[in-house]
């Protein structure tokens, strides 16, 4: 059960052409029914369109999923799925190409754990033949958030471990949206076919969720976590850096108001780029949640942070992706408040000195979970993320806007 439990807790069609700047860029929303639960995991760029990686849920007692693997076209279309399923539980939260045209997929497994789970990783063909699995962990209960190719051929692979036996809340209790047991950072880093070379914990007495990693130019890593404050409404934002061999270089923690951070990453420049939302919940005029950006140089002295949003509206940013100009980009959801639960996705572009360039706002009608963005190659953006009709099962969601995070208006 605390498999199937963790799963909701860290999850989360017809064209149209839009000319911008004298291009035309096809624009469009696609929902993925594979007939189950499908949590989206991640969008990836490649020569031929996008992947879409997650998982599909089959079962939750006993637990059952698999990794999915969607070839996506230009156009949103894809031919069929590709699910890697075996006895168990096998998930995908995150997912690289390698060198070889082959991909990574990182997420957690039930497989040799006695009711709980472990750190996965997959690696597969150019043409999606399984190559080789890896199991990472301890007697706890570990998954992967985030991986990351390191600059010596490695990749380190980010996550949680949970202790089930430190029980803090059920994780799908009011105002928390942690996990079920007290959590802490948990790094591996692992050679190219998955060896692993070392694996770290990073245990406190604090319940600390990681969301978000980054791969740095010296070898090492920036792990971007959550403190929750539950049952007190006193989150706040953990960024931690660590060198080559997990050994933490420095942090740097924002306790202002209530705080989560949910991506992070390195900019072109060797900057430090953070989205997340922020709150004040004694604060009635400011209680509720902005969306926020902070921007630090590359040995974790902040340069600045702003906010975007206002106090009608609970906004929070999930996912960045820096532009081919030198930009940013943002991808969240919009809410009116927590009774309806009907999320607008918003897309926000902003310069390097976190002026905004450009906002976009696209009602879905449905719970919309934003997992990531990219940039796709001839200009605009691909959001990937998860969604919820009514009733109706899961599914994986992806949007392709112009260069200003259009969609035309018959496509939402």
């Amino acid at each position: 059960m605390r498999f199937a439990m963790r799963c909701v807790a860290l999850m989360a069609v017809a064209g149209a052409v839009l000319a911008v700047s004298g291009i035309a860029i096809e624009t469009w929303v696609r929902h993925y029914d594979l007939g189950a639960d499908t949590y989206a995991g991640t969008v990836l760029v490649v020569e031929d369109g996008f992947r879409l990686v997650g998982t599909k849920v089959t079962s939750m007692e006993p637990p059952a999923a698999g990794i999915v693997l969607l070839q996506i076209a230009a156009d949103g279309e894809f031919p069929y799925p590709m699910v890697y399923q075996w006895e168990g539980a096998r998930t995908a939260n995150d997912a690289l190409v390698t060198d070889d045209g082959g991909l990574l997929f990182a997420g957690a497994t039930d497989v040799h754990s006695s009711g709980g789970t472990d750190m996965y990783v997959l690696g597969v063909g150019a043409s999606g033949q399984t190559l080789w699995s890896g199991i990472y962990g301890s007697e706890l209960d570990e998954s992967a958030t985030r991986i990351v190719r390191a600059n010596d051929g490695s990749y380190l692979v980010l996550g949680n471990q949970v202790d089930p036996s430190d029980v803090v809340a059920d994780p799908v209790a009011p105002g928390y949206g942690g996990l079920e047991g007290r959590c802490a950072p948990f790094v591996v880093r692992i050679e190219a076919e998955g060896q692993p070379i070392w694996q770290k914990a990073f245990r406190s007495e604090d319940n600390v969720v990681v969301f978000d990693g980054a791969a740095t130019a010296d070898g090492g890593c920036l792990v971007l976590a959550t403190v929750y404050g539950y049952p007190e409404a006193s989150d706040s934002i953990l960024l931690l850096k660590l060198d080559d061999e997990g050994e933490t270089v420095w942090t740097h923690t924002w306790t202002e108001g209530s705080s989560k951070g949910y991506a992070v990453l390195v900019t072109s420049k060797g900057q430090i780029l953070i989205t997340g939302a922020r709150s004040f919940p004694e604060d009635p005029a400011r209680s509720k949640l902005q969306g926020l950006l902070i921007l630090l140089d590359e040995e974790g002295n902040e340069l600045w942070q702003r906010s975007y949003g206002d106090q009608g509206t609970i906004d929070a940013l999930h996912a960045l992706a820096e532009t081919s100009d030198g930009r940013f980009v943002a991808a969240g959801t919009r809410l009116l408040d927590y009774s309806q639960f009907s999320d607008d996705l918003i897309l926000l572009a902003i310069d390097a000195s976190g002026a905004v360039q450009w906002e976009s706002q696209h009602a879905t009608g449905e719970h919309v979970m934003v997992e990531a963005i990219v940039q796709a190659p001839n200009g605009g953006f691909v959001v990937a993320g998860t969604a919820r009709t009514g009733g109706d099962p899961l599914q994986m969601l992806l949007v392709r806007t112009d260069r200003e995070g259009h969609v035309d208006p018959h496509e939402e």
